[in-house]
């Protein structure tokens, strides 16, 4: 699906999307994916329940920091896994899990709109 948001090419703004891939700027990443507003990291996981800790590094390490991580957890919301809620923690982001397809549209939005988030995107039927 593609998105039709905005195109500025200095942002990873997420442009379309598929059963098992996004595609970020001009690029086709297979899999999950950690997006910053420097660019973007593929990750090993298949879900959020096999994320390791040191996947949110690019996030963690972000200059300036980050505000607000946005999840996109696949087809369905589900719970995060306690070392991924620790990270969160310890790194003191707000972060807000939902469906992918929405959570890849206020990504968009509120990358374009200047704010500082990061966003943990599954594929919605990977």
């Amino acid at each position: 699906m593609d998105l039709r948001e905005d195109f500025d090419p200095r942002l990873p703004l997420i442009r379309a999307y598929g059963p098992r891939h996004f595609v970020l700027a001009t690029t086709r990443v297979e899999g999950a994916v950690l997006v910053v507003p420097e660019g973007w990291v593929r990750l090993g996981a298949r879900s959020l329940a096999t994320l390791e800790p040191a996947d949110l590094e690019a996030a963690k390490t972000a200059d300036p920091p980050i505000e607000l991580l946005l999840i996109g957890s696949g087809r369905a919301i589900v719970t995060l896994p306690g070392p991924l809620k620790d990270v969160i923690a310890q790194a003191g982001w707000r972060y807000e899990v939902m469906a992918t397809p929405p959570a890849l549209r206020s990504f968009n939005l509120l990358l374009l709109d200047g704010r500082r988030v990061a966003g943990l995107f599954v594929p919605a039927e990977i």
